[in-house]
């Protein structure tokens, strides 16, 4: 909720973004000392790119944050 408050994005749109072939890129996070698993997704939601932190533990993927770029 607080996602869709503060953002004006949820994880649910971030969902079907993905799955519309939305997703951009995968990056590695650039602090793997202190984001230890974490990865960066660029995905593409109404002509804006949104980084979405996530973390993959035994091949499932769970989001962290989401902010426009």
């Amino acid at each position: 909720m607080m996602l869709k408050r503060d953002r004006n994005i949820s994880f649910e749109q971030i969902i079907v973004a993905i799955e519309q072939d939305n997703l951009l890129d995968i990056l590695e996070h650039p602090n793997k000392e202190k984001y230890p698993n974490q990865l960066l997704l660029l995905v593409e939601i109404d002509r804006y790119v949104y980084v979405v932190t996530c973390v993959l533990e035994n091949d499932v993927c769970f989001f962290k944050n989401s902010f426009s770029k």
